[in-house]
């Protein structure tokens, strides 16, 4: 399992090499791929174990892959059959034209990965720090020799830039997401119903949406819910009455530390992903769902794009339209009617196992890689056979 620090450290880290001379990675029979990812610190974002590092090192794709995560001004030192550049891992526009010519001077594919549009994110909370990386975003489009991006919203956004887009939709590893204890949830002796909203500390317009509805059903239900925020603001006047869990070291450093940790909270039994109806959270992914299905919660989300093609309402989830009443709603019926919520967790979890887990969607990366380095694509029976 991937679980620690280690695993980052030891599988992809690339010794530091003194020679002028290019280090050739290539292999008979396999593809080569170096990487350069996002990072916070040390350690890539969760955005790039999901995007890059989890999947090609997924046990059905390892066997085809060599993969090697080097910063960006070590890819010029390489030579591999591909590089894959993920979101603005790449920050500066010139060492960018010098990583693209030397792709093409060594035979290099250029892969670059975004699953978000970067170049139009409206007033999100992010917006000015991207912003300023417009002009490295737009030309590792356009340097690119393949895009990938993980919704077709995102794909039509970006068309215009570069003819060789590929939708490479997000999935996660269940070498990970072991699945979860199922547990009888509901008004038995003193235990809650625990409803959750997780993510990174730029969702507080999004959590405006449902903490009215959120507050109502405190007050109503009193002892029998409690609300648990985990990252989602800075802003502590959002926050008030709800139980904040402050992710502890070493869970906050890499994506499969935290994933680790947060199966060991057995007090979930509601996820909620409410979104902000911008164009920026249109072209989103519906990765939140796909959290909350992993660890077998019933799942509330937003009306909005990303989760209307992976939820159906009253079957694995429900989607509610961004009103405070609706919200209410939705969340008092799953507080009364226990199997009904305990039903949609199952078959959430059911659906990520089947439908959205790299084991299923794995040959999407695989495949792409073999059609982009000249080789025929691969069947996914074939994947887990070699």
């Amino acid at each position: 399992m991937i679980y620690d620090r280690s695993f980052y450290d030891n599988t992809y880290i690339a010794n530091n090499h003194s020679s002028p001379d290019h280090i050739d990675i290539r292999r008979e029979g396999r593809i080569s791929v170096l990487a350069v990812v996002e990072k916070i610190g040390k350690y890539p974002t969760p955005c790039a174990y999901i995007r890059i590092l989890l999947p090609l090192t997924h046990s059905n794709i390892n066997k085809h892959v060599d993969l090697l995560v080097v910063n960006p001004d070590e890819v010029i030192k390489y030579v591999a059959d591909i590089l894959i550049s993920h979101r603005v891992a790449i920050k500066d526009l010139q060492l960018l034209d010098s990583i693209i010519r030397h792709c093409k001077d060594n035979g290099m594919k250029f892969i670059y990965d975004i699953d978000d549009n970067l170049l139009n994110m409206g007033d999100h909370t992010e917006a000015d720090y991207y912003n300023a990386l417009k002009p490295v975003v737009s030309r590792s489009i356009t340097g690119s020799d393949q895009v990938w991006v993980s919704t077709n919203l995102l794909y039509e956004e970006i068309k215009g830039l570069n003819d060789r887009i590929s939708v490479i939709p997000n999935a996660l590893s269940e070498e990970i997401w072991d699945r979860p204890e199922q547990k009888d949830s509901g008004f038995t002796g003193k235990d809650r119903i625990g409803i959750v909203y997780m993510g990174t500390a730029t969702h507080s317009d999004d959590l405006r949406l449902v903490s009215g509805a959120v507050r109502r059903i405190l007050n109503e239900y009193r002892h029998k819910v409690a609300m648990y925020i985990i990252g989602i603001t800075d802003d502590s006047t959002l926050t008030k009455g709800f139980k904040e869990i402050r992710v502890p070291y070493p869970a906050h450093e890499t994506y499969p530390s935290f994933v680790n940790w947060l199966k060991s909270q057995d007090y979930f039994d509601i996820g909620l992903a409410p979104l902000d109806d911008t164009a920026f959270n249109r072209s989103k992914s519906p990765i939140k769902f796909f959290d909350y299905a992993a660890l077998g919660l019933c799942v509330v989300c937003s009306n909005l794009e990303p989760y209307r093609d992976v939820i159906q309402h009253g079957v694995n989830g429900l989607t509610v339209n961004n009103t405070e009443q609706d919200w209410y709603d939705a969340l008092k019926l799953l507080i009364e009617d226990g199997s009904l919520r305990k039903r949609m967790g199952y078959q959430a979890y059911h659906d990520f196992q089947k439908k959205y887990s790299l084991d299923q969607l794995g040959s999407n990366w695989l495949n792409s890689l073999y059609l982009i380095n000249g080789q025929n694509r691969r069947n996914p029976a074939d994947m887990s056979d070699d």
